[in-house]
């Protein structure tokens, strides 16, 4: 099957990007960049991974009631590792079996995440997804010196573990703070942080959303805000919390584990977002 072919099969099942990343693991930005043309002659192996998925579908595809793939029932071993492990020499496994030395062997480390032995693609972060991580930075610091805390504040990318026995998670939070000085070490945090906070894009919605959450929660992480530029929100769980509750994008809203002491301009934020749309 040709890439025309391919193409000719996304325009008429209306197939995202993001569609076609999940279930074949290939990074967003590969895929991207072969369906717009600007990659002419793709590697062999990213044709195969995208090859298998348009052929087993014949360009049927299993969309589900939000228009999106049923990655289950599109495909089963949609899971292989994409472009990234197989280009740069990494063992093409299967998803949920690599480890912490199969993800430092590639050339996009740190842009990349393991969660519960799976790869996941960590695109570089745009000017504005970056000024958002460093004005809660900014913010959340000028407190805890004003205090005089024990706490610490951290801006990407620094490596967040399960614990230094952990081999199968890496996370790379866009935000976070840290109020035990024991699991902080040279070469990441060994442990759940106290807060965290994630910038939603396009790409990584679901993983905020729903792997992260989860995954943090594993981690006993007390509080994790979820930023989501598109809805103009914030959504805040916190431990043991099931539901969550949802903020607007304006005012001040008040960090839990300092009791609502520490508040986040969210107007600040709302600003930042601004300045490119």
């Amino acid at each position: 099957m040709t890439i025309e072919e391919m193409k000719r099969i996304k325009q008429e099942k209306g197939y995202s990007v993001a569609d076609i990343s999940d279930l074949t693991g290939l990074p967003v930005s590969t895929v991207t960049k072969i369906f717009s043309g600007q990659t002419a002659s793709p590697r062999r192996a990213t044709v195969a991974a995208l090859e298998k998925l348009f052929s087993q579908q014949g360009g049927r595809g299993h969309m589900n009631i939000r228009g999106s793939y049923d990655l289950k029932k599109a495909l089963p071993e949609a899971s292989m590792l994409g472009e990234a492990a197989i280009s740069y020499g990494v063992p093409l496994k299967k998803q949920g079996d690599y480890t912490i030395n199969d993800l430092e062997m590639l050339d996009e480390y740190p842009w990349v995440e393991l969660i519960d032995g799976v790869i996941y693609d960590r695109s570089s972060p745009t000017v504005t997804h970056q000024r958002i991580a460093m004005e809660l930075y900014a913010q959340s610091m000028g407190f805890i010196k004003q205090k005089g805390g024990k706490c610490e504040a951290f801006a990407n990318p620094v490596d967040v573990r399960v614990s230094r026995e952990d081999n199968r998670n890496c996370l790379i939070p866009d935000f976070f703070i840290v109020c035990d000085d024991s699991i902080v070490e040279e070469e990441g945090i060994m442990g759940g942080p106290d807060f965290v906070a994630e910038i939603v894009s396009p790409s990584s919605e679901y993983k905020d959303t729903v792997v992260k959450l989860k995954k943090y929660r594993e981690m006993g992480v007390r509080e994790y805000w979820i930023i989501d530029r598109k809805r103009r929100s914030v959504f805040i769980y916190l431990k043991d919390d099931p539901i969550g509750r949802i903020h607007p994008l304006c005012g001040k809203l008040g960090v839990a584990i300092y009791n609502g002491e520490l508040e986040i301009d969210l107007d600040r934020i709302a600003a930042i977002m601004d300045r490119f749309s």
